[in-house]
């Protein structure tokens, strides 16, 4: 639709500048014809990508923002409960830093439940790009708890033994 004014334009202006030449240039101002209108088809299709290009731009900016508010969303709600750190902590304690690396190593491996995650907005669960920022954080909170109590494990465990030995 756009290309149409534009051919029409090039065909008037080509018509005004034959009837002032010579009929042995109806070649030539044939091929300008011809020449302008698959340029403007060919801006055509730029202007197509280019409009593609921004809607894209703006559905990533938007996949972006729901990926981060997810994230925000984990921090503030997502507690670690049952993320296995007390059996970490205890596994630590009891046995050695070095029997409690077992346990620590699979807590951690493993990405949390989502029956675990306390989400208000049902409709976010829906959103692909919402979740993945929400479990993203939620298994580095997690992470964090599990080693968080391995540490203190074992430096509570390597403080009684400089006591007992």
């Amino acid at each position: 639709m756009k290309t149409l004014p534009i051919i029409l334009a090039t065909t008037l202006l080509t018509a005004l500048t034959m009837s002032s030449k010579a009929q042995d240039n109806f070649a030539s101002a044939d091929s300008t014809v011809i020449t302008k209108a698959a340029y403007s088809s060919d801006v055509n299709k730029t202007t197509y990508s280019n409009i593609n290009a921004k809607a894209n731009k703006a559905k990533a900016h938007v996949l972006v923002h729901d990926y981060f508010a997810g994230a925000d969303a984990a921090d503030t709600t997502y507690k670690a409960k049952n993320s296995g750190k007390r059996v970490v902590f205890f596994a630590t304690l009891v046995g050695s830093p070095v029997l409690g690396l077992i346990p620590a190593l699979m807590c951690s491996a493993k990405t949390p439940n989502t029956d675990q995650f306390a989400i208000k907005n049902r409709d976010l669960v829906s959103n692909t790009a919402f979740m993945k920022g929400y479990r993203h954080e939620a298994r580095k909170i997690k992470r964090k708890a599990i080693w968080g109590n391995y540490i203190a494990a074992s430096t509570l465990w390597i403080g009684i033994a400089q006591f007992i030995l």
